[in-house]
């Protein structure tokens, strides 16, 4: 057959060939290929470049693998491509086990060995991006918003799933905030707390000083500071992102010198709100005034806190359904109590949580203070007593008749209102740990439908995951409209009675909201200017 294709084909019998494959359907040649046992072999470099342009770890590449198999694509074996990423990395990377911190389920803290990777050499690599970026003609100073003898880079950090990631982003460049523009150079498996973050990012501290007094190609570069509101006062030393004590505009060399003014008095957190809640160093020496406004985070805490308002406004008015239709079918005061036992549970609860969120702020400070002058220092002593005692009062307030009371008394009320109170009293004693379902009632349904009506679910709020898109179309003019006057259809279905009520609480939620979504819609873009900074203050 070889010779009949070379003298038909004038001894160019692989052409011929090919053509006759080309004459075959794809499914008759992939038969043809598999009964062969012909294999196409994708090589080490081949593989490893398509693990990284898809972003794929190890386990999901020999995924991959088992599939290509089966239809007759190998892949390079996962040795040979780790030997290629070493030479690759060479000594970019390194890593170590490191001692950081970890809650633990029965409360405080323990320091145990995690793994820690970093890059040794930070501004080599900020270099080697801005170059990179460069030959290819990606930089940009986006119109002048960037002064033309500056370029700018970015330094962030979050936690997503059980890793905290520092990475920095080249801002002089088209999308400056695109995940292919970000780069990581320090990951480690724990928590961001004060602690953990010391122990990873104090090596870089001298290194983020020198980038800020480099020059790259003539151009000086200035370094930002990126992250929600919490991650920013974790690296600027402050004790918290829930102070309620204003002071006057900190900058960095106030951070640094109340500080020293704080340690100076002996270090009592107690008294850390009278030297401008400064309880640690900042790690990065990064000015104030180059900090980026977390504005998706700002709008998201805002709108969550005026949702569970507006949540507890349907769950009043469904309080008020409810004792109507007590009214109709018995005599007897029963909501009146329960009323009473359900706003004493909501005031003891309120004071439980802020106790418990006290406590989890005390222990990663005594965490960093252990870590940072020994166990048997007098700060830590001190620091110590202070969170057993603080620990000793949430146990009491957990073990507090009157949350009991209550939940048992707002059980036994519901089970009168439903009228089977002979049937369940015999399990009350059961149940005494259980909470009032705030979320079965008409008008609480109704905001449920309302935000299901534009995409956001219900589930999504409560499993704690509301992200950058519910948030852009919970604000949106109409979808402000739908929440904020859901309350006011359920009224005239349910009970013409509160629709006064229920008129008043969407005229108070509809201007929140309202105002809060022409605020994000200022904030949200990539540059504000002077006349929209004024907007905002009004």
């Amino acid at each position: 057959m070889q010779n009949i294709r070379e003298v038909v084909s004038q001894e160019e019998s692989s052409t011929l060939l090919r053509r006759e494959l080309d004459y075959l359907s794809t499914s008759d040649r992939q038969i043809l290929l598999q009964e062969a046992g012909i294999v196409s072999v994708i090589g080490p470099g081949e593989a490893l470049a398509i693990k990284a342009g898809l972003g794929m770890p190890w386990s999901k590449l020999r995924v991959l693998r088992r599939w290509l198999k089966a239809s007759g694509v190998s892949i390079s074996c996962e040795e040979k491509m780790r030997q290629i990423a070493r030479g690759l990395l060479g000594e970019n990377l390194q890593g170590e086990v490191a001692p950081l911190s970890f809650c633990l389920s029965s409360g405080g803290e323990e320091i145990r060995g995690a793994p820690l990777v970093f890059m040794p050499d930070l501004n080599q690599k900020v270099i080697q991006m801005l170059d990179d970026n460069h030959s290819v003609g990606r930089l940009t100073w986006h119109n002048g918003i960037i002064p033309q003898t500056e370029v700018w880079v970015k330094l962030g950090g979050d936690k997503g799933g059980n890793t905290t990631k520092m990475n920095f982003q080249i801002v002089n460049v088209p999308t400056p905030n695109s995940i292919h523009n970000a780069c990581v150079f320090c990951c480690f498996a724990a928590t961001d707390s004060v602690t953990n973050l010391h122990s990873a990012l104090d090596r870089y501290r001298d290194q983020v000083k020198q980038l800020q007094d480099m020059k790259w190609r003539d151009y000086t570069i200035k370094v930002f500071m990126c992250g929600d509101f919490e991650f920013l006062t974790r690296m600027y030393g402050l004790s918290g992102a829930t102070g309620m004590k204003r002071y006057p505009l900190r900058s960095l060399e106030c951070i640094k010198e109340s500080h020293k003014q704080f340690m100076a008095a002996g270090g009592k957190r107690k008294k850390v709100k009278n030297y401008m809640n400064c309880v640690t160093e900042p790690i990065f020496d990064i000015p104030i005034d180059q900090v980026c406004l977390p504005g998706l985070h700002i709008t998201q805490g805002i709108f969550v806190k005026i949702f569970d308002l507006l949540e507890d406004a349907c769950h009043q008015l469904d309080l008020q359904l409810a004792y109507t239709y007590t009214e109709e079918s018995s005599s007897s005061s029963s909501f009146t109590k329960y009323v009473e036992e359900l706003h004493k549970l909501q005031v003891a609860k309120a004071k439980l949580a802020e106790a418990q969120d006290a406590m989890v702020t005390l222990e990663e400070a005594i965490t960093y203070i252990v870590i940072a002058h020994g166990e048997d220092s007098e700060i830590t002593e001190f620091l110590m007593q202070q969170a057993e005692d603080m620990r000793q009062s949430v146990e009491k307030m957990v073990d507090n008749s009157i949350i009991k009371k209550a939940l048992c008394m707002i059980y036994m009320l519901t089970i009168i209102t439903k009228h089977k109170q002979q049937e369940e009293m015999a399990n009350t004693t059961k149940v005494t740990n259980k909470e009032f379902a705030a979320h079965d009632g008409p008008f609480v349904q109704g905001l449920d439908i309302a935000l299901q009506s534009f995409g956001v679910h219900r589930q999504q709020y409560f499993g704690g995951t509301f992200v950058g898109n519910h948030i852009h179309k919970a604000l949106k003019p109409s979808n402000v409209e739908c929440l904020s006057s859901c309350m006011v259809e359920v009224a005239k279905a349910k009970c013409p009675a509160l629709v006064a009520s229920a008129t008043r609480e969407q005229t108070r939620f509809r201007r929140s909201l309202s105002l809060l979504g022409q605020c994000h819609q200022i904030y949200d873009q990539n540059y504000i200017d002077e006349s929209q900074c004024n907007e905002l203050g009004k």
